[in-house]
């Protein structure tokens, strides 16, 4: 016996919506975690780069004090 051909025609849909859904979720699955390494990289960066400025004034800060007790 075959079946319908409305309830082929329902049962193609609900398996080409259950792949639609299978790929949709991977694409955002994958795209949030390229931005979670995205971010945790300027982050890195911005840590570095705030250490060195924090360093680079704190030292002509400290050079300015000394020059200017001589």
């Amino acid at each position: 016996m075959s079946s319908p051909p409305a309830a082929q025609s329902t049962s193609s849909r609900t398996a080409v919506l259950g792949w639609l859904q299978t790929l949709t979720l991977l694409l955002i699955v994958t795209v949030s975690a390229a931005g979670c390494a995205a971010v945790g990289g300027i982050f890195k960066a911005g840590l570095w780069v705030g250490l060195i400025t924090a360093i680079l004034v704190v030292a002509v800060v400290f050079f300015l004090v000394r020059s200017l007790s001589r």
